[in-house]
């Protein structure tokens, strides 16, 4: 749970690369966007009720932790905790994504 909060810049990478070198199945619970981007195949998203699987869209171009901010600003935003300016830059991309 959270295995990168006390580590440095260093020692997360070291953790990074002994995990890849690593012939197991691992179960990551982090927020550490580069840390999970570098070692998972999947990503699981738990959220009140169920667990699913969130796979990008776009694989050739974006990680499906890509795909996870994307949907974490738009809930912050219909819930009205995006500032303006932030809003405003997810509506671009939205446009972006619907132009593909």
């Amino acid at each position: 749970d959270e295995p990168t909060n006390h580590l440095d810049l260093d020692a997360v990478e070291a953790l990074i690369h002994a995990l890849q070198e690593c012939e197991c199945g691992l179960l990551v619970i982090s927020h550490d966007e580069h840390l999970v981007t570098s070692i998972c195949e999947e990503l699981w998203v738990a959220e009140p009720g169920r667990v699913r699987l969130l796979r990008s869209p776009h694989p050739e171009s974006e990680t499906a932790f890509d795909e996870y901010r994307r949907q974490q600003l738009r809930l912050a935003k219909r819930q009205g905790l995006l500032p303006q300016a932030a809003g405003a830059r997810l509506e671009e991309e939205e446009r972006e994504e619907e132009e593909r």
